[in-house]
């Protein structure tokens, strides 16, 4: 992989390259690590600003972050210091999930549907769309276009 490839093409590669999708764990994990040590050193170390008098440095002071302080404890002892929420829920919820689209695109799939001599289709349910992953893959199924060989969504031909 080179500079100049699209983060999608990264992610693919991750995905279909074990060893590199471990060796971008690896990176990660090991950038996190670094991140939490420098934020636990500006929290309880503090950090050295420089204090100054018409722009000449006239001595230091160290500066300690509260909030940086909290959100460790919040982190590291959250059964003490996290945010406590008590939800309880009886009974049965029951909603369904539709994809949103925009008017810009709802006008997209009726001039393309248009173009190809069909009735535009209808927002498609992901209990209609089980194996879609967001709006764009539902419109190509909507527009019976699909790179995995996912059966295309039926639509009605155009009367006339």
């Amino acid at each position: 992989m080179a500079a100049g490839q699209s983060v999608a093409a990264f992610y693919y590669y991750r995905q279909s390259h074990p060893e590199f999708g471990e060796a971008w764990d690896r990176a990660l994990a090991s950038g996190v690590a670094e991140l939490e040590r420098l934020a636990m050193a500006r929290a309880f170390k503090g950090v050295r600003r420089a204090q100054r008098y018409k722009g000449v440095i006239v001595g230091y002071e160290l500066e300690y972050s509260d909030r940086l302080a909290e959100r460790l404890l919040e982190a590291h002892a959250p059964e003490k210091y996290g945010r406590k929420l008590n939800v309880n829920q009886t009974g049965t919820v029951t909603h369904a999930h539709t994809y949103g689209i925009t008017p810009e695109l709802e006008r997209l799939v009726h001039r393309i549907a248009g173009a190809r001599g069909l009735d535009a289709p209808e927002p498609v349910t992901i209990d209609q769309a089980p194996s879609t992953t967001g709006p764009a893959d539902v419109l190509r199924r909507m527009l019976g276009s699909t790179e995995d060989g996912a059966e295309p969504l039926p639509v009605v031909k155009a009367e006339g």
